[in-house]
């Protein structure tokens, strides 16, 4: 499978600053299993195609340094949530 990146994902783009709507797991790079809880802060590190399987989406960061988590968001979890799972950090 081919990941594409494209410059907009649901009026989303790289770069954007986020809070999180939902709960969000993760492995940070050592491997330590970390939670976030809703309104936590994260940033689109970049908007994506995962293929007719996925759909569109966004990579997303959570967390700073060696608590960093990274997560992806698709076109199917906005689906199964019935909307985006962030906000614009305002």
């Amino acid at each position: 499978m081919t990941i594409r990146t494209i410059p907009i994902w649901r009026d989303f783009a790289a770069g954007q600053r986020i809070i999180m709507l939902v709960e969000t797991r993760g492995a940070t790079a050592d491997d330590d299993e970390v939670v976030y809880p809703i309104g936590s802060p994260g940033i689109i590190d970049a908007t994506v195609d995962f293929g007719a399987f996925q759909g569109k989406g966004a990579h997303v960061t959570i967390g700073v340094g060696d608590r960093a988590i990274c997560n992806s968001f698709d076109d199917g979890d906005v689906e199964e949530l019935g909307a985006i799972p962030f906000r614009r950090f305002d």
